[in-house]
């Protein structure tokens, strides 16, 4: 076969437009039939050359696509023409229209401009709709063929095809008004259509991989994590293998019909199943005491997979693709906590911050084997959220804490590649969460992320086995996490932590926190106290808070306790004056048992157990809910109809006393001295999800340099975020902008209804000078 010739005209593309002209014109007449039949009933006046610039219209706009191939010898669909190229088809079919019907619009010498613009808008726009969008192109074999070949389209749209050809023919003969209104209304129809068009395409698109989505998302649902187990005979290896053999089923299982797709899916199961391998080899090494060689084989698994990490910044941002970070749990941390337990209060710990910092070096004895700890390796270890450090350190009833602050998140402008970066560990659960909205914005992007979570899940598996089967020194299950904190420590050039979803069991917090934790080995040079310079350098922390549950401590309890004792001997009183219906008293009961429960929690003290009273707690919650559902009023109604023989007089005394009970129980004011309000304070204070934490705003002009004042509050353990003064300033300090003397330094505090004379703002100072105010400041942060 010959080249075609770009500059000749193509004979057969000749025939084949003359064969579409003649079909749609066929289809046309076949269409407006019925206009005809209406206009004579009607005795209406239909110029014929409306007809026909309607005729010009279809067939110009129709088969426009043919000119490419008629005036460049190539195909509209072929990806060598060039925008310019379609641009000037497009114009030459667009003038040859207007041409035509300007020619028809000619009376007495005069072009109707207003009607061509009509015609053109309603006659082209909802023809092209109709036709160039809903039928099927086809390659046409003679001309015969191509009369009847707009009619291999699809059966249920000829009728629509009619009725919109109907509709522009019908507009020809309206006048005045009606034809404005016509006009608008079909344009309004036509634009509806257009965006339900595009709708379809996107839902098209979304068709396309709904398949693959759902069965991603069915398999990250069925990942579970962490696995835990409960039986003492627990083998790592064992479970590790059946674990890993039903996630590559899983994989398995996927099926789709893209080619790349499926060679994604190929390499990442080629990956897993090399993965499983590398781990099972580091077991066997372990159980020969070959430390060396477990080592070198992780190392070499870590090798193979190292273009699909997930290195995040401390706040969570993973880069997903070129020059685009997102942050992928729901929560990323902005504050971090540590805690220290203790057994009573220490002025030692109190007034030396670094008594909450990492172990130093020169007391790396003092440094457990954990999950991501390495016996004589100090890291610090951090929590995005306070109870998730108070459940990591075991649920002390006494400890101190420390909130901590990444200096270089508090620039202006950020500079990812100088800050810590850390080995991302994700549970099936917030990939799923993160993909929710990701998956339809841009699919690709989801589906390449899914894909690298699957290649590293069994690492993550892997660091994420619980045995609860009692204490025990030797844990198998901390092998591959304890290998991979080597790992980080030998590649602190590639990563300097690593941050994971927590093991425990958070199903015990009252909310779900959608916190993780971070562990940062420490890194040389160390100063004169033997700390790591750089994490000293890079992150402010507080000075240590002492806190000790309210719901376990006898004087801080005392006057609750006391409260709930009085209640319950008010229930007690009126079960001995009068005989209560059985409705009303289970529903008195059960309040009863609520309090009695909570007051013999508080009683007993030191002597809790603390995981025992956060299921009791919860259980508390639960009841009270229950409660919630029956009303008291529908109980009282109940009551009054089934007892008319009962005396009204004790009756209505006994439902007095009864429904003040029940207010008092329900009231959360601490004025009213409800029951309600102590259950909600024990509540969320054994969390301390409401620590009294304070924080210094610093305005401050864009030209000036403030990096004294935070050095200062560095050095003093005082955390700070800037903010450069606008008028917001003006509202808190009454003052115009350019009367303020800055720095300004206001101490704001977090308030909850627990504690008592806590001020949101207790310190506003302008013009703050480290020498003339730095002392103050220091007596207001204690």
């Amino acid at each position: 076969m010959g080249k075609k010739d770009k500059n000749s005209v193509n004979l057969d593309c000749v025939i084949e437009i003359m064969g579409n002209v003649l079909g749609t014109m066929f289809f046309t007449l076949l269409s407006t039939a019925l206009v005809f039949v209406y206009i004579i009933m009607k005795n209406s006046n239909c110029d014929i050359k409306d007809i026909i610039s309607t005729l010009i219209f279809v067939i110009m706009w129709r088969w426009e696509e043919k000119l490419y191939e008629l005036f460049f010898g190539n195909s509209r669909d072929d990806k060598r023409l060039n925008v310019k190229e379609k641009k000037v088809c497009k114009f030459i079919s667009l003038v040859g229209i207007i041409i035509a019907m300007i020619i028809l619009q000619i009376q007495d010498n005069k072009v109707n401009f207003i009607d061509v613009a009509e015609e053109a808008i309603i006659i082209g726009i909802g023809i092209y709709v109709a036709i160039d969008n809903i039928y099927k192109r086809g390659r046409w074999k003679n001309i015969i063929y191509s009369i009847f070949d707009d009619f291999r389209g699809a059966r249920k749209n000829r009728i629509a095809i009619s009725v919109l050809t109907m509709i522009s023919m019908i507009y020809l003969w309206l006048d005045g008004t009606y034809r404005k209104i016509y006009l608008g209304v079909i344009c309004i129809c036509i634009i509806i259509y257009k965006y339900k068009k595009e709708g379809k395409r996107y839902m098209k698109k979304g068709r396309k991989n709904i398949n693959l989505i759902i069965q991603l998302e069915e398999l990250l649902n069925k990942l579970d994590l962490p696995k835990k187990y409960y039986n003492s005979d627990f083998d790592i290896v064992k479970k590790y293998e059946e674990e890993i053999e039903k996630f590559e089923n899983l994989v398995l299982k996927i099926d789709d019909n893209s080619k790349i797709i499926q060679e994604k899916l190929q390499r990442a199961i080629f990956l897993i199943r090399q993965s499983k391998q590398h781990i099972l080899k580091v077991f066997d090494y372990y159980e020969c005491s070959n430390p060396k060689c477990a080592q070198e084989e992780f190392d070499s698994m870590m090798n193979s997979i190292k273009e699909y990490f997930f290195i995040a910044t401390i706040d969570d941002r993973v880069l997903i693709k070129d020059g685009v970070r997102q942050i992928i749990r729901r929560n990323s941390g902005k504050r971090f906590y540590r805690v220290r337990p203790v057994a009573e209060k220490s002025d030692s710990i109190k007034n030396n911050a670094d008594e909450l910092f990492h172990i130093p070096i020169n007391k790396r004895a003092y440094t457990s084997s954990e999950r991501f700890s390495l016996g004589g390796f100090p890291s610090l270890y951090l929590s995005t959220v306070l109870p998730l450090a108070w459940q990591e350190c075991g649920y002390p009833q006494k400890y101190y804490y420390s909130e901590y602050q990444y200096d270089k998140m508090s620039n202006e402008t950020r500079n990812y590649e100088d800050e810590l970066k850390f080995f991302a560990l994700y549970s099936p659960k917030e990939i799923y969460e993160w993909g929710i909205s990701m998956k339809f914005n841009d699919f690709e992007v989801w589906l390449e992320f899914v894909i690298r979570y699957l290649i590293l899940y069994p690492l993550v598996i892997g660091c994420s086995f619980v045995n609860h089967g009692g204490k025990v020194s030797y844990k198998q299950e901390y092998i591959i996490p304890q290998m991979l904190m080597q790992w980080v420590q030998r590649n602190n050039e590639i990563v300097q932590g690593v941050s994971y979803f927590t093991c425990l069991d958070i199903e015990m917090m009252p909310k779900e926190y959608c916190g993780y934790n971070l562990a940062i080995p420490i890194m040389k040079p160390y100063d004169e106290k033997n700390y790591s310079e750089r994490l000293r350098k890079e992150f402010i922390w507080t000075m240590p808070q002492y806190y000790q549950i309210p719901l376990l401590d006898l004087k801080q309890n005392k006057e609750d306790r006391k409260l709930l004792y009085d209640f319950i001997e008010e229930i007690h009183k009126i079960y001995r004056s009068y005989i209560i219906p059985e409705r009303l008293r289970e529903y008195i009961s059960e309040i009863e048992r609520i309090c009695v429960c909570l007051y013999q929690i508080m009683k007993n003290g030191n002597d809790s157990n603390i995981q025992m009273i956060i299921h009791t707690l919860n259980l508390i919650d639960t009841s009270c809910d229950q409660l919630r559902q029956q009303s008291f009023d529908d109980i009282v109604q109940e009551i009054e109809k089934k007892h008319k023989k009962m005396s009204q007089k004790n009756l209505k005394k006994m439902i007095e006393e009864s429904k003040r009970c029940v207010e008092r129980f329900w009231n959360v004011s601490k004025e009213c001295e409800g029951i309600g309000y102590i259950i909600e304070k024990y509540s969320h204070t054994t969390w301390n999800d409401f620590a009294q934490l304070s924080i210094i705003k610093i305005l401050y002009r864009n030209t000036e340099d403030i990096g004294y004042l935070t050095t200062w509050l560095h050095d003093n353990h005082i955390l700070y975020f800037k903010k450069i003064l606008d008028d917001e300033a003006e509202k808190e300090l009454n003052k115009k902008v350019e009367d303020i003397v800055t720095p300004v330094v206001h101490k704001i505090n977090n308030i909850s209804p627990y504690m008592e004379n806590v001020k949101v703002s207790e310190y506003t100072r302008e013009g703050f000078d480290v020498k003339e105010h730095g002392k103050e400041l220091l007596s207001v942060m204690k």
